[in-house]
């Protein structure tokens, strides 16, 4: 379990962000798409929102993009 542990956290240090593009602000909620990549591969986009409330923001939600080919 230890190992599992230590190889997602090692490999989550090699994630890059590539792109930030869909900001959008819409009745106090936040979305934008971002689009990761880990280890120079395996590219993935991802819709993300934030509600901004009076006390502060929601929890990120991120929720994968399936992509068409």
């Amino acid at each position: 379990m230890y190992d599992e542990a230590l190889k997602v956290t090692h490999d989550f240090k090699k994630l890059t962000f590539l792109d930030i593009y869909n900001l959008n602000v819409n009745s106090q909620t936040l979305t934008f798409d971002l689009e990761l990549s880990l280890l120079s591969q395996n590219v993935v986009n991802m819709n993300c929102l934030i509600k901004i409330e009076n006390t502060g923001f929601s929890p990120l939600e991120c929720h994968r993009l399936e992509v068409e080919e």
